[in-house]
């Protein structure tokens, strides 16, 4: 706003932008002050991601680490888990512990996720989680019935000498 002293007291005109976004107001016959409010508008994206679960930024295409959106951009970005993984949690959050919603937007073959949200007045950290793929053993006697079940993970050494040793113990 634009505010000068008429001589009987402070005057305040408030400024609005022209078609060309310019600010312009014609000269009082008196000293003045302009006050200028002005509002943070661009803001941090940092990737918080897990290492099994990185996160790529698709705007600009390029990796999350001090990246910058302004506010009600729409952010878009990718995820995929590595071999042996699963994504289990992706989500967005401001410095402030507010969590911003993220929209799935679909699935490719080779398994990465599109995601996006819009960009809050606030810095913000993408996270995921991912866990290890999990497997089941089913143990089975001479009929087909199930003895036991076990769950494994990927590449773990399952040693049935010491499981059958074991349970014969019980």
């Amino acid at each position: 706003s634009l505010r000068y002293n008429n001589g009987i007291g402070t005057v305040s005109i408030p400024l609005t932008a022209n078609a060309s976004g310019e600010y312009t107001f014609t000269m009082p016959g008196a000293d003045a002050w302009i006050f200028v409010v002005a509002e943070q508008q661009v803001f941090n994206i940092t990737d918080g991601s897990s290492i099994y679960a990185p996160v790529t930024l698709t705007n600009p295409g390029s990796a999350v680490a001090n990246m910058k959106a302004s506010v009600n951009d729409t952010v878009t970005f990718t995820v995929k888990a590595k071999d042996n993984y699963a994504l289990k949690s992706v989500y967005v959050e401001t410095d402030g512990g507010e969590y911003i919603p993220v929209t799935f937007i679909s699935e490719e073959a080779d398994g990465t996720q599109n995601y996006a949200f819009k960009m809050p007045a606030a810095n913000v950290t993408i996270k995921t989680t991912a866990v290890e793929n999990e497997y089941t053993v089913m143990l089975l006697d001479w009929d087909n019935a199930v003895i036991d079940i076990l769950t494994v993970t990927y590449n773990q050494t399952v040693d049935l000498d010491a499981y059958a040793a074991a349970r014969a113990r019980v």
